[in-house]
């Protein structure tokens, strides 16, 4: 595929504007990254029609209501020796980290739950991780391969012990990058979720977007990796705090066995990295693509203290050149005895959450030399609360509602028990009163 012809970082020049949109999804209010990075002033240039990303990982729920609609191609790269040829089967979600990285880059804007940051892209699924988020480095390059044949524009690696890659089977990794990069795909990996400057190193010094993660203030957050001078291109967006608050980390879907259309707030550099992916997305629908797109990603970023590596925040409006939007008029001054009239915006439907125990088998740490592992170690970035779909025609919230029916059955056995005591006592009194002994 071959690279496109640079472009300078500023406005597209003859990107014809699309019908401007606004987020309505019931989530809206809860997708803070998407505010912090502009997405939705982008999304009256470009919204990611035609772009194809790419999303190596634990896989992706197909039976997501949100993502089906999404996936163009997949495959299963497990035990692959790092040949593509090899890499056949299955991709379907079993640990939840893919899927939630890919609602981040692709959710579509149909008011069904979250938007995604390019939410008329297509994906490409890779699955090259296992149900724990551990895997091989070749396995992961085998995907990197196998994408490239897909006609891929963007290679999302949320992959948070990147970092171990150099140091044991990291070579093919390398190599694999380097192939996508010449081919004209935008790689974008995650930092890491470690403090420790000296991880970073030389392992990033590839051609990729290497991403650190911000908090909903806009902070650097305090587990994402230093981006140093070592780092060739380095830019920061949304990873949420990793403080386990709700209001704080990265809402996105979810996959969770037995579950339908699940959706989890979770938080790291592997949330802030398809962000970035997504932008890159927007850029390739407008035939921005390979070196240029990264140029434009680079150039239009907002300033920020994130590392001498780090060009700053990762800015979608500027990045496509999106026009200021018209703010509303003020509202004329009230007289007395008159109110000034308004005119409010419906608010979306309100999702109620409730509490999900944590998957098990998430890695704390790095695993062995030659393995991928995430997320990281510094931060617990599990999912801290899910909203449910409706599942046979329950609510979202169903569980509450299910203990409720389980004390609405407590209270119905008891108010039988109490009224076959009332007969019988009644029973009793009648024999009585008709002489026969109790």
């Amino acid at each position: 595929m071959a690279a496109v012809v640079a472009a300078t970082a500023g406005p597209l020049l003859g990107a014809a504007p699309v019908q401007a949109l606004t987020n309505t999804e019931p989530f809206a209010s809860s997708q803070w990254g998407l505010r912090q990075i502009g997405a939705e002033r982008a999304w009256d240039v470009s919204r990611g029609k035609g772009a194809r990303v790419g999303i190596i990982d634990t896989g992706v729920d197909f039976g997501h209501a949100e993502l089906s609609g999404r996936i163009v191609a997949s495959t299963r790269c497990i035990g692959t020796g790092g040949l593509a040829s090899r890499c056949a089967g299955s991709a379907q979600d079993d640990g939840g980290h893919g899927t939630h990285v890919a609602g981040i880059v692709a959710a579509p804007l149909d008011r069904a739950g979250v938007a995604g940051v390019a939410p008329d892209s297509s994906l490409l699924v890779v699955k090259a991780l296992d149900a724990d988020g551990a895997g091989e480095a070749s396995d992961v390059a085998a995907g990197i391969d196998w994408l490239l044949g897909q006609g891929v524009h963007v290679v999302n690696l949320s992959l948070a012990e990147t970092s171990s890659l150099r140091r044991a089977g990291g070579a093919a990794l390398e190599a694999a990058i380097g192939r996508a990069s010449k081919a004209g795909a935008v790689v974008v990996m995650a930092a890491g979720n470690h403090t420790e400057a000296t991880q970073t190193g030389g392992a990033f010094d590839l051609p990729a977007i290497v991403v650190g993660a911000t908090d909903r203030n806009g902070r650097l957050a305090p587990y994402s990796q230093p981006l140093d001078g070592r780092v060739r291109w380095g830019l920061v967006a949304p990873g949420g705090s990793g403080e386990g608050s709700v209001e704080g980390d990265v809402i996105s879907t979810y996959w969770f066995a037995g579950r339908r259309s699940s959706y989890a707030w979770s938080a790291g550099t592997s949330m802030a990295t398809p962000h970035v992916a997504g932008v890159a997305a927007l850029l390739a629908a407008r035939g921005v693509r390979g070196q240029a797109a990264v140029d434009q990603l680079l150039g239009t970023a907002t300033a920020k203290s994130c590392g001498t590596g780090c060009r700053g925040l990762v800015d979608a409006a500027a990045a496509l050149g999106s026009p200021a939007r018209p703010q509303p008029a003020a509202a004329p001054a009230s007289t007395p005895g008159t109110q000034p009239a308004r005119a409010a915006a419906a608010a979306p439907p309100a999702v109620p959450a409730v509490p999900a125990a944590r998957p098990a088998g998430v890695p704390g740490g790095p695993g062995p030399t030659s393995t991928v592992v995430v997320p990281g170690a510094a931060v617990d970035v599990r999912p801290r609360r899910v909203a449910l779909a409706p599942v046979e025609g329950l609510p979202a919230a169903d569980e509450p509602v299910r203990t409720n029916l389980v004390a609405w059955s407590i209270v119905a056995a008891g108010a039988a028990l109490l009224t076959v005591t009332a007969a019988t006592a009644l029973l009793g009194w009648r024999r009585l009163r008709a002489g026969e002994r109790w």
